[in-house]
């Protein structure tokens, strides 16, 4: 409900002006005369609890891509320009390369990201160990580490094995502050200040920071040598 909307019958809305949040009110009021249904004219008690309040502020196009780390409406459609030709490039060449092979060592560092993930996402949805919910799917983990590395991780590897042949073939360097970058890129896009650097790194594992930094350098240099009409 939006006060000043005048969506409610009279003194719905001003019954509610300065009650705080989690207080429950009692708004006696009186229906219209021509309200148009059997509670036309009637007295009425609305118990109304109040769970939560946002306020509209009216912001300027500057305010506005500020707040997005822009200085105008031009920098932002630029950047984002530039964000969707990369990644037409980058699908372009993953789409017209072949793998002939996956590492093992690099499929198992993946899988343990994985599995962390899904196991943090049960635990806090079913309040679950990882172990019980496969016993309660009737699952071993060596069954869901099959499924898990046919279904999503060669995906997620033949595009990061394109990468990281790209960033050899042209000897596109790689250094600890870009990796640093991505990391901390990652705490402030989760944006909680309880999350540590050390956190994510167990939870995400080294590699995970190596590829985002190598995917930035490679799709960088796409862009800056590709043919953009």
């Amino acid at each position: 409900m939006e006060i000043g909307s005048h969506s409610f019958i009279d003194g719905f809305e001003d019954g509610l002006i300065g009650v705080n949040i989690g207080d429950t009110v009692d708004l006696n009021l009186t229906f219209p005369e021509n309200y148009g249904n059997d509670l036309a004219g009637a007295d009425v008690v609305f118990t109304v609890k109040v769970n939560s309040a946002k306020k509209k502020i009216k912001e300027t196009p500057e305010e506005y891509y500020s707040k997005l780390n822009y200085k105008s409406a031009d920098e932002y459609i630029e950047a984002s320009t530039k964000k969707a030709v990369k990644n037409y490039l980058y699908d372009a060449v993953c789409k017209n390369s072949e793998i002939k092979e996956y590492p093992q060592a690099d499929i198992d560092i993946i899988y343990t990201v994985a599995k962390n993930a899904v196991a943090m996402n049960i635990q806090n949805q079913y309040n679950m160990s990882f172990e019980d919910y496969l016993s309660s799917a009737g699952q071993t983990e060596e069954q869901f580490k099959e499924y898990m590395v046919e279904q999503q991780i060669k995906n997620t590897m033949a595009s990061q094995m394109v990468l990281y042949a790209i960033l050899d073939k042209e000897k596109i360097k790689v250094e600890k502050s870009d990796i640093d970058a991505a990391l901390k890129a990652e705490i402030a896009a989760i944006g909680n200040s309880s999350v540590t650097e050390e956190t994510v790194k167990e939870f995400y594992g080294d590699y995970y920071f190596e590829s985002a930094a190598v995917s930035d350098k490679v799709t960088e240099f796409l862009y800056n040598n590709a043919a953009v009409k």
